[in-house]
Order: C-alpha cells, then structure tokens, then sequence
C-alpha cells in the first residue's frame, strides 16, 4: 500500500486526500480537502525515525554514529540508553559518549513505570556529576516545574508536543485535542496547560480571529501558572498573552522576562520571547534570542524561521534568504507570516520572483496573500493587486482575515482612506498585529506614516489596554 493510500485509510472520511506536493524537506507533504469545513488544508507525514511521540526519536533506527550526530545537534556529548520495560517497571541503561564514541560514563536505573520523572532526576544528577557540573536549586526547581505523575497525561502530552510544533493548523488543532486528553487525566498538569496556551496563540492572527483566541490563550496560560510559577515556558506565554490580549506591553515584556529568568534555556520561552521582539520591532534583542534557541535546539524549524524573519526586517537580506533555506529544509510548511523568501525577494527588487513566490504560496494555502497585493503593487500593477485585495476582502466576510494585512495591501496602493478603513476595523477588533506594527515604524505601514490620521490612531492604540 502506497503512503498516500495509507495515509486516506489513516484519516478516514475527514479528509480527502488530492496530491503530494514536491519539496517537503525532512517530511512528505500532501494536500488535502477537509470534508467537514470544506476547505483545503496541508498534511504533514514524517518519516519513521522521526515519528516517535517525541522529537528526539529523529535519530532511531539510523546508522549516523556519535560524530555524524553531534555534528548535526552541535553538542560534544551524547547521552543515550536502552530501554527494557517489564511488568510494572523499566530497566534503563544509559550511556555518555564523546564525539568519537569514547565512553565518558554509564549506568543502569531500575524503577517503578510511575516514577518516569524519579529515574529522570537521578540519571540527570548522575551526567551532572560526571561532567562536574554544579544545579543549582533554582536549575532543579525549573526542570521539575508544571509535571504529572500520571504516565498517560504525560504520554498525551508529548504526542500534542509533537503536534503544536508544525505550527500548521490541522497541527495545532490535533495538539489541543491531546493537551484536552492530558488535563482530562490530570487537571493540575501545568506543562498542558502551557501546551494549550501555545497552540491558541499559534492558531489566532494567522488562522483564527486574533483577540478570541489570544484571550483562550491568556486564559490557559494564567492557569498553568497558577498551578505552578517556577514554570518557564507558561510565564513567558502569559507575558506574550498579556501584550496580545490586553495591549499592556509593559506588563507583558515583564512576564515574558520573568519567564527566561526561570530558565534561559527553555526552547518555547525562548521562540515566545524572540516572537514578541519582532512584532514590536527589537530585532537586535530577537536576533540573540534566536540565535541562543539555534544553539538549544538546532534542528528546531522555529527557531530557523524565527531567525530569518529578524534577519529580514533588519535588512540582511542575502543572510535571510540562506536561512530561510534551512528553515525550510528542516520544515516547508513552518512560516510566522505568509512567506519569508517572497518578503525578502520583493525586498531586494526580484519581483518576479516574487510574484512566483507568494503565487505558489497562495496556491500551497488555498487563500489569498496579501504578500501578492504587494509585490504587484511594488511593480505598478494596480489591476493585479486590486485582484488580490478584493480576494481578500470577500473571503474576510466568511472567515477570518487579519484587517491590518489589508490595510498594508491599500497602503501598498498609496490607498490612504482605504487602508485607514481597515486599520480602524484593526482597533475595533482589538487585533495584535494591529498593536504591535503600530508601535514601531513596520516597513509594511511606512507608506502611512506622515498621515495625521495614522499618527492619531497609532496614538490610540498605545493609550489603550484591556481587561
């Protein structure tokens, strides 16, 4: 049986398979009909190595030896094991190797299948001591924040983990239905709780009306961390939440500080911090926290495309581009906006190229980009970009379209009233988009800057905050 075939029986009557498209980098990538919306979506299918209900299990079943996998982790130290479950308890034997395989350490862990988390703690004391590093309180308390006891919610967990970081819709959809199974199981397990927060906020802007589901997303990340504080992921999440939802910057910049306080290391605060610096316009500040997350976590898409979007509005183009080439090796699908190559191309006057670009895209998504009403507006083609605008316009009034993206496509147009219209329905909807390019000169909003009627609404907007 063919993948695809195996792949229809898989997702039954929900889906209609149509086609697999070229180019899926680590994963094979199809397009899809979703029989109940009646929509087109995007199917994701990694390979077996990679399948696992964690991300680590990329490396199963390979023949690349410890050299070959440092190299693509960046690491100088690998930490494997062999795992021997049995009738209600696990035998682990684990292993420290260097770069050319020299064992540095190892040791066997025998424990009752419900103390996952108790085994986990005692082989990370162990490598601790080995490599003669000191954990302090503070290191420990923020590792064992937000856990369960309950083998089944975790389980649950790490399958919705697995699932929030495609950062595709059909992705973070099925994240929320494993993170509901998990906190079904353990309604005090403050890591789903976090996991929820961020799929919700994945989803609004891009896919999902902006305030409704940054306040979703608000509202389960204050109860991951009312569950437990030392948590940093769900702080950093609040912080970001608070600036989306309610338009306190300040508080919310506060939290997500707190939250990379708790831990620098942690991959969701760090792409949650590094997020919010670019939709305020602190690419130096984002350029260093994605550069950090690169380290963390090297094969992350996330932090790859992260990284490219700074690069981009920071105006290192040529480097955007290259790192957008990695990012898509590591993920075609994961993007923060419509499309970094089509921003950068039509950036460095490829305009055609870009137009192809947003094209395939818009093509990719089933949707109209406003990427496209841009770029022809860049070549003087008013006619094509009114095309794309009014596309925009009709498929706003039966499911959710960002206001300011249309804005920024009049603007394009040197449309003044009309981009004013929509950035006003902006406002009114309370969108972060809206808040956040307005509080700092977004190239996307320049062609509005010197209008008295901007400067007063952008005035507006950083007075206003809500509860």
């Amino acid at each position: 049986m063919s993948l695809r075939d195996e792949l229809q029986r898989t997702l039954g009557d929900s889906y209609a398979i149509e086609r697999e498209l070229e180019g899926g980098g680590m994963s094979r990538v199809f397009v899809a009909t979703d029989t109940t919306l009646g929509r087109r979506v995007v199917v994701k299918v990694l390979p077996g190595e990679m399948s696992g209900p964690v991300a680590v299990e990329r490396f199963k079943g390979t023949h690349s030896g410890p050299a070959e996998i440092a190299r693509q982790l960046g690491v100088v130290r690998l930490l494997s094991g062999k795992l021997q479950p049995g009738k209600g308890r696990v035998r682990l034997q684990m292993e420290l190797t260097d770069t050319t395989g020299t064992s540095l350490w190892s040791g066997t862990f025998n424990t009752d299948t419900k103390d996952n988390f108790a085994m986990q703690d005692t082989i990370t004391a162990s490598v601790a001591r080995e490599l003669k590093l000191v954990l302090t309180p503070a290191t420990l308390a923020s590792a064992r924040a937000g856990r369960t006891v309950n083998p089944e919610a975790h389980l649950l967990y790490l399958r919705g983990q697995f699932e929030k970081n495609k950062v595709t819709e059909v992705g973070l959809r099925n994240a929320i239905q494993y993170f509901t199974q998990a906190l079904a199981r353990d309604s005090n397990y403050a890591q789903a709780h976090a996991g929820m927060a961020f799929a919700y906020d994945m989803l609004a802007d891009m896919f999902q009306p902006s305030h409704e589901y940054h306040t979703l997303s608000l509202r389960a990340a204050q109860r991951a961390v009312a569950i437990d504080s030392l948590l940093p992921e769900a702080r950093t999440l609040l912080g970001y939440e608070i600036a989306a939802a309610t338009w306190d910057f300040t508080s919310g910049q506060r939290e997500i500080d707190r939250g990379l306080e708790l831990d620098p290391n942690n991959p969701d605060a760090l792409f949650m911090a590094g997020l919010f610096a670019w939709m305020i316009g602190d690419h130096q500040r984002g350029l260093a926290l994605a550069d950090h997350l690169m380290i963390i976590d090297p094969l992350s898409p996330l932090a790859a495309r992260l990284r490219a979007d700074h690069l981009w509005v920071a105006g290192r183009y040529d480097e955007a581009l290259v790192q957008d080439k990695r990012a898509r090796a590591l993920d075609p699908l994961a993007e923060i906006h419509e499309s970094t190559r089509g921003t950068v191309l039509r950036a460095l006057n490829r305009d055609e190229e870009a137009l192809n670009e947003f094209r395939n895209k818009g093509n990719l998504l089933d949707q109209p980009l406003a990427g496209l009403a841009m770029t022809y507006a860049k070549m003087g083609k008013r006619t094509e970009a009114m095309q794309v605008i009014r596309a925009l316009e009709a498929r706003e009034k039966t499911q959710w379209v960002e206001p300011t993206f249309i804005a920024m496509s009049y603007a394009a147009l040197d449309d003044r009233d009309a981009a004013m219209r929509w950035l006003q329905r902006a406002f009114d909807a309370k969108t972060f988009a809206f808040r956040s390019f307005t509080s700092w000169n977004h190239p996307w909003l320049r062609p509005l800057w010197t209008d008295a009627r901007y400067q007063a609404l952008r005035a507006r907007a950083m007075a206003t905050t809500f509860r």
